[in-house]
């Protein structure tokens, strides 16, 4: 049993210890998983908690036990130094790529409409303004 569990600790926004450190390891792991990263390794995510939350005692176990693969989608599963991360759905992706092929016909459609109407339109004349009319002056 850890010295959070123990006591009950909260903190102002009523998470738990554990559960701050938890934030704070899935913070590393998620940008992780953006860039389709297969693992990360315990040791830079020690380092993380460790920086980050001073003065708490972060050893391989507690690690384990914040990134446990049942309870944490994000990790398939953890092995020697390394904690593998869950791979993103192929589906996914492709309709992403879609989507974005998508997007640049129809803003390239959008951007020759435009430079056709640009070229077209008949160019209105200019007038300079007048002069302001002379104040009249009263002289007697």
């Amino acid at each position: 049993m850890r010295l959070d569990e123990l006591f009950g600790m909260d903190d102002d926004d009523g998470m738990t210890v554990s559960q701050r450190l938890q934030q704070t390891a899935l913070s590393v792991i998620i940008p992780m998983l953006a860039h389709n990263v297969p693992f990360v390794t315990v040791q830079s995510i020690m380092d993380e908690l460790r920086s980050t939350r001073p003065g708490i005692f972060v050893d391989r176990a507690l690690i384990m036990d914040l990134l446990d693969p049942d309870k944490v989608k994000a990790v398939t599963k953890i092995e020697g130094d390394r904690i593998y991360l869950q791979a993103p759905e192929e589906d996914e992706h492709k309709a992403g790529e879609d989507e974005t092929a998508k997007d640049v016909d129809k803003i390239k459609k959008n951007a020759i409409q435009q430079a056709k109407k640009d070229t077209t339109a008949p160019a209105t004349p200019t007038t300079a303004p007048s002069p302001p009319a002379p104040a009249p002056t009263n002289q007697q």
